[in-house]
């Protein structure tokens, strides 16, 4: 189980490191106060979300942080507890909603039933903001109810950095891969990612994943497929390529363009840009900063040594 006093000696140790004192890695963190107190205390954890942003600034890992030493089978277990220890405040706060929810519905009905609330003037808007509270509660019932997941071993190995052996086949694998070097946090690459599961052969997995901005088939030349919102995965023999493309006047629908690594006869970077040479087809994937991921690409499609 992770040790929350541990934990929170570590962060207190970390800080003091760096020379931080508790208001300035608040407001790093964008947090109260109070909040590191309880941390370096050992009363509470960091929010989930807040992890890879503390261990930025303290220069540690997410397995350093729950224990204190280099990743280890160990450290996924932590992780994994940490996880449960998330969905368990999750679950809390989807109990209070409901709660709400009940407690507007209740107080309506009571006063429909018996004018239980003879005494507010206001009485029409009163009640409508009782309405408009209980239906917040049901909306964040459902939002927090969808929101529970379950994490496997190797969804965690991805997040952590260290499956560079063990391939890929969820869509959240894709997605925490891809964050570890690019900023991929819109919803819409999830949706690529999973659209690219769908297209996986059986015990087919992805070993390299990238998002960009968009996409253009054959550039310059016959301009063909300009998708956006790209996700790209390298198998062990193909490149599936999922974008974001309209459909009718007002849907979009996310596309899968698959090729042959054996098809790929150049990767090269131009400023702003990565150009995959098909031989028939060119892929120019447009992006911020994608030199090194240019570099990257070319040794997941042509280095199979490490899979095999």
């Amino acid at each position: 189980m992770v040790n929350q006093e541990n934990v929170g000696r570590f962060i207190a140790e970390k800080r003091k490191e760096y020379g931080l004192t508790q208001e300035q890695l608040a407001e790093k963190l964008g947090v109260s106060n109070r909040s590191i107190s309880r941390w370096e205390n050992g009363k509470t954890m960091p929010d989930f979300s807040l992890f890879p942003k503390l261990c930025k600034i303290l220069e540690v890992s997410i397995s350093e942080l729950l224990e204190g030493k280099g990743v280890t089978g160990e450290s996924i277990h932590l992780y994994l507890d940490l996880l449960h220890y998330e969905e368990k405040k999750k679950q809390k706060n989807l109990n209070q909603f409901i709660s709400g929810g009940i407690l507007c519905g209740t107080l309506i009905w009571l006063h429909y039933r018996f004018n239980i609330f003879f005494f507010v003037e206001e009485i029409t808007i009163f009640l409508g903001l009782l309405k408009i509270s209980g239906i917040l509660c049901v909306g964040a019932v459902f939002y927090y109810n969808n929101y529970e997941q379950k994490y496997t071993e190797n969804e965690i190995k991805t997040f952590l950095g260290i499956n560079q052996d063990v391939g890929m086949r969820t869509a959240k694998e894709m997605l925490w891969y891809a964050r570890r070097k690019q900023k991929a946090e819109l919803k819409q690459y999830e949706k690529g990612f999973q659209a690219i599961v769908e297209n996986l052969l059986p015990e087919e997995a992805v070993y390299f994943t990238m998002v960009a901005e968009s996409l253009i088939l054959n550039e310059g030349w016959q301009d063909g497929w300009k998708p956006w919102h790209i996700a790209l995965a390298v198998t062990d023999t193909r490149i599936l390529v999922s974008g974001e493309s309209v459909r009718g006047r007002f849907m979009t629908a996310y596309d899968v363009e698959i090729y042959k690594l054996a098809e790929v006869v150049s990767i090269d970077y131009c400023t702003g840009k990565i150009i995959i040479n098909l031989g028939k087809d060119k892929l120019t994937i447009r992006e911020d900063n994608l030199e090194q991921l240019a570099d990257d690409l070319k040794n997941a499609c042509y280095d199979t040594v490490r899979r095999k």
